[in-house]
C-alpha cells in the first residue's frame, strides 16, 4: 500500500545530494550511472547559474550558443528525453536513481511518471498548494495549444503522464525518464516563480518576443513557498514510498 497516506518515517535514509547548478547535476547523473546504482538515490538542484536544458537533441548551433553566453546562460543536455528546459532560481530539479532490482523501477514508463507525480502532488497539497495530475483529457488540449503556437519543442509548453497542473490549468510540474542498463532514472522540474521566456526563445529561436506564448502554457510559480521545508518533506515522502514497495 502507498505511504502518502500514512507519516513517513523520521529520519531520512535516503541518500541525497544538494547541488548548485545544471553542469554539477548532470555530471552526478553520470558519475552515478557510471558507478552502478546500489540503492535509491536522490538529488536536489537549485539552478543558481541560469542554463538552458536541452534533451538528446538540440542545442548542437553556435549561434544559440553565442546568444545563450551573451545572457549569463550556460547551455547543458541531459541524459533523458523531452523537451528544453530554463533553468534557474525559478525552478527547483529533483534526480531520483533507482536500480533494476527496486519493484519500482519494473513499472512501466507511464506508471512511473504517474507514481512520482503523485509523490510531488501530496507534498505540494501538504503545503498548501493545490494541483492536479495530467489525464487524457488535458494532455490532449495542452499539447494541442503548444502545437498551434509552435512552442512544442519546450518542455513546460507540453504536457505528459504524471505531469501537475496548477489551478489555472497551466503545468506546474515537468518530468522525463531515462532507463538504461544501470538502471532508471526520474528527473523532475517545479516552477517556484515566473520564469523568462522570452531569454529562452532568444536563446533558441534568434527571435525576440515582448511576451511569450509560454505564460499561457506553463505556471508563473508558487508564491510563498517554503523551499527548504518542501525539500525536507519530498524526501521523506520519497523515502517512506520506496520503503513501503520494497
Amino acid at each position: 500500500m502507498s505511504a502518502l497516506c500514512g507519516n513517513p518515517p523520521a529520519e531520512p535514509k535516503l541518500f541525497g545530494a544538494r547541488l548548485q547548478c545544471a553542469y554539477a547535476e548532470q555530471a552526478w547523473i553520470k558519475e552515478q550511472l557510471a558507478a552502478g546504482i546500489g540503492g535509491p538515490q536522490l538529488a536536489l538542484v537549485e539552478y543558481l547559474r541560469p542554463a538552458l536544458i536541452y534533451g538528446r537533441r538540440g542545442g548542437d548551433q553556435e549561434a544559440a550558443q553565442r546568444r545563450a553566453g551573451a545572457l549569463g546562460y550556460g547551455v547543458a543536455r541531459r541524459s533523458s528525453g523531452g523537451g528544453a528546459v530554463l533553468a534557474g532560481p525559478w525552478l527547483l530539479g529533483v534526480e531520483l536513481l533507482l536500480p533494476h532490482s527496486h519493484v519500482l523501477a519494473q513499472l512501466s514508463p507511464v506508471e512511473s511518471f504517474r507514481w512520482f507525480g503523485r509523490c510531488w502532488q501530496h507534498v505540494l497539497r501538504e503545503q498548501g498548494y493545490a494541483s492536479r495530475l495530467a489525464d487524457a483529457a488535458s494532455i490532449a488540449t495542452h499539447n494541442a495549444a503548444a502545437q498551434a503556437a509552435a512552442v512544442d519543442w519546450i518542455c513546460f509548453a507540453g504536457l505528459g503522464h504524471g505531469e501537475l497542473l496548477d489551478t489555472e490549468g497551466r503545468k506546474l510540474l515537468g518530468l522525463a525518464q531515462y532507463r538504461g542498463r544501470a538502471g532508471v532514472l526520474l528527473s523532475a522540474g517545479l516552477l517556484l516563480a515566473a520564469t523568462p521566456w522570452e531569454d529562452l526563445e532568444w536563446i533558441h529561436l534568434g527571435q525576440r518576443t515582448r511576451y511569450s506564448t509560454m505564460q499561457q502554457q506553463a505556471s508563473a510559480g508558487l508564491p510563498g513557498l517554503q523551499r527548504d521545508l518542501l525539500c525536507q518533506r519530498l524526501v521523506l515522502t520519497l523515502q517512506a514510498e520506496l520503503a513501503s514497495a520494497s
